[in-house]
């Protein structure tokens, strides 16, 4: 019998009304996940010091107009523009961990068309730092009437 360890990421983005509090649109969409994490999830399990397990922590989302389809060699976004720290973070079961990031009314007020996960210490409120987890490419509208609602989850299975 052969173990077959995966693990995956999806994006749900729900945009919220700001008058009647009511989810107006939502969508789904699934990630790539970069080498970085790759190389730190395999870095942690053997202890080495390349990465740690605290370099996978999730600090902040991040979002751009660049619409670059993703690779796994991505380290940024094609043009981030705006990042918010981690909201929530719940173990939603055994294998899912969801990670929720929220943008109130008056911040990203653009056609978002790319999100990215960063993580680890060097992850701070600046562009392009941290480790970048993984990128996805959206057609995203914001605008002052909305709040978005940015649900992702980590999915391991084995």
């Amino acid at each position: 019998m052969e173990d077959k360890y995966r693990c995956q990421g999806f994006y749900r983005v729900e945009a919220i009304d700001l008058t009647t509090g009511k989810v107006v649109w939502a969508k789904e969409f699934r990630n790539l996940l970069t080498a970085v994490s790759q190389k730190a999830r395999t870095s942690a399990l053997m202890g080495s010091p390349e990465y740690t397990m605290s370099d996978l922590q999730i600090r902040y989302f991040a979002f751009g107009d660049g619409t670059t389809p993703p690779t796994i060699n991505d380290t940024q976004l094609a043009n981030e523009l705006s990042r918010r720290p981690l909201t929530k973070q719940t173990l939603s079961s055994a294998s899912t961990v969801e990670s929720v990031c929220s943008i109130p009314p008056s911040e990203s007020n653009f056609d978002i068309k790319e999100i990215g996960i960063f993580c680890g210490s060097s992850a701070t409120s600046s562009p392009n730092t941290g480790l970048l987890l993984s990128r996805v490419v959206v057609d995203i509208p914001k605008n002052t009437n909305t709040v978005l609602n940015i649900i992702r989850r980590d999915v391991t299975t084995i």
